[in-house]
């Protein structure tokens, strides 16, 4: 069984303590993994159920160290797509020395993780994309919120919230911010917001398109 799988599901596969691991590389660095406990229902069609997985995306340039896990994922071999059936947990976090560490290596230092709850997401492992058009709870060490839609750009490592943006500030200049649509991005490293809307204590602001810098 396990000798059939790598040819049929196109990754690079090994079995481990704790089950599988599927991994693609552009042939110097990792560039995404795939753990699964168990592999179940192998079919004629190319198709599989994974369970208790943990997506990690290293990026190509190993900058990246996100994470997307969940209970249970179905492989598609046709599409590419590895979809979650249920509840999706995402953490997003950047790893700036990734290159000069071991391949696959942990960052040494986990800082501001962007942590995401979503469902029914689905990864592509032919372009490292993932997405769904669910809502999206979000939390940072300064905001929380949710919006409507996910894309995330494994190529650009850009992550896009589709709609109905909604989020809560804290701190001292507590405030509340709704968008329709927002993107962040990696180089440069910023927020962009369509239409937003501030409202704090001292009054509200508005705009059509407002750019955060990210320190």
């Amino acid at each position: 069984m396990l000798k059939e799988v790598p040819n049929k599901l196109g990754f690079d596969i090994k079995q481990t303590a704790a089950g599988f691991q599927f991994s693609k590389s552009d042939g110097k660095r990792t560039l995404f993994t795939i753990q699964a406990s168990d592999l179940k229902q192998f079919k004629l069609n190319g198709s599989a159920e994974l369970h208790n997985v943990t997506i990690v995306l290293y990026g190509r340039d190993s900058s990246r160290f996100d994470q997307i896990y969940g209970d249970a994922f179905t492989y598609d071999k046709k599409s590419g797509n590895v979809t979650a059936s249920g509840e999706v947990q995402i953490d997003l976090e950047a790893n700036p020395t990734g290159l000069k560490g071991p391949d696959q290596g942990t960052p040494k230092e986990l800082k501001n993780p962007i942590h995401l709850k979503t469902r029914d997401l689905v990864f592509n492992q032919e372009t490292g994309d993932a997405s769904t058009n669910a809502r999206v709870d979000f939390q940072t060490p300064q905001a929380s919120g949710w919006a409507v839609g996910l894309h995330y750009g494994g190529k650009s490592n850009t992550l896009t919230f589709d709609s109905q943006i909604h989020v809560a500030l804290g701190g001292q200049d507590a405030a509340s911010l709704v968008a329709t649509h927002g993107t962040i991005t990696r180089d440069p490293r910023v927020i962009v917001l369509e239409h937003p809307r501030l409202e704090r204590a001292a009054g509200t602001l508005q705009a059509d398109q407002a750019t955060f810098v990210i320190p």
